[in-house]
């Protein structure tokens, strides 16, 4: 799955009791990104950190100080509503500039990212 990704949400569980697991899937990540050839520094990810509605959760300046690797870090209950898109959104861009950088998108496809933000938000019903 992760071959040929052009970039990567990384879902993990807010709960307290759910952050060796976070941290072990997210080794097992940039683990099966480097077996793949690929420098889990040269793909774009975003961090969400979800189930913010439940009790026992981390803290959100606990979360911030838990990415070593310096990536946007977003809080989401999906539940409610709450910060899917953002992080949607924020993948998206980082995605677009990785791209644009390597392979000159807005160029091939004859448009550029902020246009291209703004058509997708408008699928949504939401403005970026």
């Amino acid at each position: 799955m992760l071959k040929d990704a052009a970039g990567i949400g990384f879902i993990a569980d807010s709960q307290l009791s759910a952050a060796r697991d976070n941290n072990e899937a997210y080794a097992n990540l940039k683990h099966n990104l480097r077996e793949l050839g690929m420098d889990p520094r040269d793909i774009p990810v975003v961090v969400q950190f979800n189930k913010r509605d439940l009790p026992n959760v981390r803290s959100t300046v606990e979360l911030q100080k838990t990415e070593e690797d310096d990536r946007p870090v977003y809080t989401a209950s999906p539940l409610r509503d709450e910060g899917v898109l953002p992080t949607f959104f924020g993948l998206c861009k980082l995605t677009w500039d990785a791209l644009e950088t390597r392979h000159q998108v807005s160029q091939r496809m004859g448009i550029g990212r902020d246009e291209f933000l703004l058509k997708l938000g408008a699928l949504f019903g939401k403005k970026i």
